[in-house]
Order: C-alpha cells, then sequence, then structure tokens
C-alpha cells in the first residue's frame, strides 16, 4: 500500500510479475507503469529505489559472494561458541571507524 495525502493505492503482483519488472529495469521500462499509469508520477522515486536495489545487489554478490553469503553473517558476528569446544564463546562485530569499543558485562 503506498499511502499519498489522502490517497491509498492498493496493489500486488505476483513473485513472476516483480522479477519481470526488475528484469526491464535495465532497458528502462516497467510494467507496473503499464499496470499503474499513476506511478509514472512519482517514477523518480521508484526508479531510486530500483537502482539501489541493483546497487546493494551488485554489492553484495562482489563482496560477499551473494545475499545469500551475507544472511549467514549472524554465524561469524556476535557471540558464537569456540570452535575448540571448550565451553567459551568467541565475539565479533564489525565496527568500521571505531574510535573505543567497551564490552561490559
Amino acid at each position: 500500500i503506498f499511502a499519498f495525502p489522502f490517497i491509498y493505492i492498493q496493489f500486488s503482483l505476483s513473485l513472476a510479475d516483480l522479477v519481470c519488472c526488475i528484469a526491464r529495469a535495465s532497458a528502462m521500462s516497467l510494467a507496473i507503469f503499464d499496470l499503474d499509469p499513476k506511478l509514472r508520477e512519482v517514477q523518480g522515486q521508484i526508479w531510486d529505489r530500483v537502482n539501489g536495489y541493483k546497487h546493494w545487489k551488485s554489492e553484495l554478490e562482489k563482496n560477499e559472494g551473494g545475499i545469500e553469503n551475507f544472511a549467514l553473517g549472524y554465524k561469524i558476528f556476535g557471540f558464537n561458541p569456540s570452535p575448540k569446544g571448550d565451553g567459551s564463546y568467541i565475539y565479533r562485530e564489525w565496527l568500521p571507524n571505531a574510535k573505543q569499543v567497551l564490552l561490559i558485562g
């Protein structure tokens, strides 16, 4: 549901339609604009989201091996049992540009 001042628009797309829309994005044409011509009024914002999605998908594929591998970060970051099996834990956190880090407890 997209909410504009005093106007509510609701629509649904199947996964196949959504994939079709993303595939067509490279050709600068989205089927959603044909399905709902009123969305052409906010076409810039939609394209910002499509391009943002494509950028971050590319970054994850390049730097993390894909979104699936990135989603497995919980197995590395945070508190995890030590591989030594001695009951200890390892804590890892990604803190770029951190000046100071405190772990209390």
